[in-house]
């Protein structure tokens, strides 16, 4: 209880701040960058720097979606709500945009799950340690999907793998993301979601972080991916 692990060759993630991340299979520096930006580096290898908060210019190796361009069609900073229909369930997830949007930069993007009873408005606030650098999309679970108020994880072909196909297409289509740099995150529930998700979207994912929440039947699983796991105090 209370031991946090990551596995061999794992990428290490800094947000914001400075400082440094190792991973077993290959030491890797990463060094925050400044103003809130997002810096990455793979196992063994060199840091990709996020471009400086005020936006105007794209990470280098960043992969523009279909919205870029497109004048915000939201208030920014703050969440909301929106729908799209996966696998022939109504669902509600939320958009967050940053403050001074850009639509002509392609913004790293980070899906939320939120735990039982949760909204996804109301989860882990990484807006909080992102700032303006990069897009929160907030997921609501579905009672009529799981038969309660937690996200349907007892299945490697959960309905849920579709919300997120379909909220990430959604999201592509209408603002500016950067498809190199889309993460994922939960908390108890959302967390076995975020398990699910990382393995099944691994070819999607750039990373995936945990707050307790455990495995699920996974599907054959793609990737590798980094992530940061935080289990029980």
């Amino acid at each position: 209880g209370g031991t946090s692990t990551t596995s061999a060759g794992a990428s290490a993630l800094a947000t914001g701040g400075s400082g440094a991340g190792t991973s077993s299979g290959g030491t890797a520096s990463v060094a925050g960058t400044n103003a809130g930006g997002v810096a990455t580096a793979g196992s063994g290898g060199a840091g990709v720097a996020g471009s400086a908060a005020g936006g105007g210019s794209n990470t280098p190796g960043a992969k523009p979606s279909a919205g870029c361009g497109k004048p915000a069609a939201q208030a920014l900073e703050t969440f909301v709500q929106a729908k799209v229909t996966a696998k022939g369930f109504d669902r509600t997830y939320f958009v967050r945009l940053p403050a001074g949007y850009d639509p002509a930069r392609a913004y790293p993007t980070v899906f939320v799950a939120a735990a039982c009873g949760g909204t996804g408005d109301k989860s882990i606030s990484i807006q909080d340690a992102s700032k303006p650098d990069a897009i929160v999309v907030g997921l609501n679970w579905s009672k009529e999907v799981s038969g309660r108020d937690c996200f349907n994880t007892e299945s490697a072909t959960s309905p849920d793998i579709d919300f997120f196909d379909a909220a990430l297409a959604a999201v592509e289509s209408s603002t500016c993301v950067d498809q190199n740099r889309i993460f994922f995150e939960g908390f108890s529930s959302g967390s076995w979601l975020t398990n699910l998700i990382g393995c099944a979207r691994g070819d999607v994912l750039r990373g995936q972080g945990n707050a307790s929440g455990g495995p699920p039947p996974l599907p054959t699983c793609k990737g590798p991916i980094a992530t940061i796991m935080v289990h029980d105090t």
